[in-house]
């Protein structure tokens, strides 16, 4: 089982993140949300994740972050910062004139434009590339 972590603070879409779960539940994933920044490291660093999406724009405060709306590429920085470089990240965002350029220069592996259609599909795919990433990394015996 996968663990995906997902970054939304907009109570409008609260109610779409809440379906995203229920629908990686049945594909047999388990999903942690996430709703500002600080939730977002507290959940890298006590868990074991294997995936993180993340909303372009978070409304935070605490905990190292001041009170504001965060773009999703600070969040990723933090994310990255915090050691996990190997751990997908994908940044989702309704701006259609957004540059995806941005987002990978800070670590995001993919930008995906709402609404995001076969969204369990291309989760897993995702976390399918990173696996066979690791694995090809690992040094062999000799």
């Amino acid at each position: 089982m996968s663990t995906i972590l997902i970054v939304e603070d907009d109570p409008i879409h609260r109610g779409n993140a809440e379906a995203f779960k229920m629908l990686f539940n049945l594909h047999s994933h388990s999903v942690i949300l996430a709703h500002s920044p600080e939730d977002v490291l507290n959940a890298c660093r006590w868990n074991d994740v294997d995936c993180v999406m993340v909303d372009q724009h978070i409304v935070g405060g605490g905990m190292g972050f001041s009170m504001r709306i965060y773009k999703g590429e600070d969040i990723i920085k933090s994310i990255r910062a915090s050691g996990l470089t190997n751990v997908p990240v994908i940044l989702m965002t309704g701006d259609r004139e957004y540059d995806p350029r941005e987002a990978r220069k800070v670590g995001a592996n993919h930008v995906w434009f709402k609404p995001i259609e076969d969204m369990i599909s291309k989760t897993e795919e995702v976390m399918r590339e990173a696996r066979l990433r690791a694995a090809s990394s690992k040094p062999t015996a000799p």
